[in-house]
């Protein structure tokens, strides 16, 4: 955190925020036509690229794009009109949820899944509690039965919302939209909250989206904001380990996440470290002895096959002779880092979303260059926690991305990277919040427009590819 001795360093202290957040910034016409520019260039520049690197070819203009033109105006607008950013938002995705319920009820326009699609729809329908996404598939499937399925609730549902595939889509868009609501009325001002908000995976998993993600996005971004946008020291260390605890229950793939949360959680309170490990193993325990209705042993083994490449029999095939042992989860480095698998890695960074959070990371970081310099070291770790946990969540989300097999492949599997989206799209809001603290109001808020300006023109192109078109073939 700033201190006298260290005024430079990276902050997200309680009290700039919540001024910042009282003040009405409100986009000027100078703003609105700034962010036409930027969007127009990302998109144009996304549409080049998705064109030339992978022969996808896309129209240069579909409804997908000239939407999202409606939204920057429509959000300009309404910021105009309430003075209020984060109300701008959220009634922007109230807009952007209900079409998209009208849509997955009324089958104008079936967009294109990934990933696991119909089977998490059975899981649910079945009460099929699956390990890796204990939590969801539990209280999902309890929901289905309990409520869905009652006669005396059922009788009143017309056709299309006892069917399943309808309902889980929307519950998962439900999901989204309450995530982007919540979290864009607790912190309006933040690029770091907003631009995630606004990017490809996350608009793709509230429209009607049939996976588990969209069920689980909106909360670990919400555990981002809860990690890094205060100070570790100030969070309770019981409620730190009541997020690791809960966090593994939401989805595997949160593991690392917790175990960083416990470890930089008893940096930062050394002498409560039982308070925060007991409450981490109390949660952990509970809720899993509360959703699984199995024996515990069944459950601890079904979780580790869930890792087992052998056990799926249906890796992607140019994958299957890669791995150093047929049930590794990760590459090994020589096919990692080799150039036909930097091109998957490159497919799912264009196609995804991921490129641009990149490069307004990039852009942000040697901007602010001179500020940084020198004022990230040990002392300034030692100061404000939080740079030390960036540090070690980025280099896993890093390894993720390179070394994570993706068992169906670069192109079914898209969507298993998305933490790593998000997490670059927080990470650049993060770095844009700090370096715009101290800037004049009016400069302050035409940037603010200007990044999600461009983050809205490269999320229309790459959502037209991902959802409408379909993703290329990469074989």
């Amino acid at each position: 955190m700033a201190t006298p001795e260290n005024p430079d360093a990276p902050t997200c202290e309680a009290s700039e925020p919540e001024r910042a957040d009282r003040t009405p910034r409100l986009p000027s016409p100078r703003s609105l036509l700034l962010g036409l520019a930027g969007y127009s260039g990302a998109a144009l520049l996304t549409l080049i690229a998705t064109r030339s690197l992978f022969s996808s070819d896309p129209p240069f203009l579909d409804w997908g794009t000239a939407a999202g033109l409606v939204l920057l105006v429509a959000l300009w607008t309404l910021q105009r009109r309430f003075r209020r950013p984060g109300l701008a938002v959220a009634l922007l995705w109230t807009g952007l949820a209900l079409l998209f319920i009208a849509n997955t009820l009324a089958e104008w326009r079936k967009p294109h899944y990934y990933g696991d699609s119909d089977l998490v729809s059975l899981f649910i329908v079945t009460q099929r509690v699956i390990p890796k996404w204990l939590a969801g598939t539990s209280l999902l499937g309890d929901l289905w039965a309990g409520l869905w399925m009652a006669p005396w609730f059922r009788e009143w549902l017309p056709l299309t919302l006892r069917q399943p595939f309808h309902v889980v889509a929307s519950w998962g868009t439900l999901s989204v939209w309450a995530g982007a609501v919540a979290l864009s009325l607790r912190r309006p001002e933040r690029l770091a909250v907003v631009l995630p908000l606004f990017g490809t995976l996350y608009i793709a998993f509230g429209a009607g989206y049939l996976e588990y993600y969209p069920f689980i996005a909106p909360l670990y971004l919400a555990s981002l904001a809860y990690l890094f946008l205060e100070p570790l020291e100030g969070r309770s260390p019981i409620a730190l380990g009541l997020l690791a605890g809960a966090l593994p229950t939401l989805y595997i793939g949160f593991i690392p996440l917790a175990v960083l949360v416990l470890v930089f959680g008893a940096l930062a309170h050394p002498r409560r470290i039982l308070q925060l490990g007991g409450s981490a193993l109390l949660t952990y325990g509970l809720l899993v002895r509360i959703l699984w209705r199995g024996p515990l042993t069944e459950y601890f083994q079904l979780l580790r096959g869930a890792l087992d490449m052998a056990a799926t029999n249906k890796i992607f095939e140019r994958y299957a002779g890669r791995l150093a042992q047929p049930d590794d989860t990760f590459f090994p480095v020589t096919y990692a880092l080799s150039p036909e698998h930097l091109g998957d890695v490159a497919y799912v960074a264009l196609h995804s979303g991921l490129l641009l959070p990149l490069l307004l990371l990039g852009w942000a970081l040697y901007r602010g260059r001179r500020r940084i310099a020198g004022r990230l070291g040990l002392d300034a770790v030692r100061k404000d926690l939080r740079l030390g946990l960036a540090a070690a969540f980025a280099a896993q989300q890093i390894h993720f991305l390179f070394f994570m097999v993706p068992v169906y492949g670069p192109r079914r599997d898209i969507d298993l990277f998305f933490s790593a989206v998000l997490a670059a799209s927080f990470c650049a809001g993060f770095v844009w919040d700090w370096l715009l603290t101290g800037e004049e109001q009016r400069a302050a808020s035409q940037q603010r427009f200007l990044l999600i300006s461009l983050t809205l023109g490269h999320s229309a192109v790459t959502l037209g590819t991902l959802l409408l078109h379909g993703l290329p073939a990469i074989d």
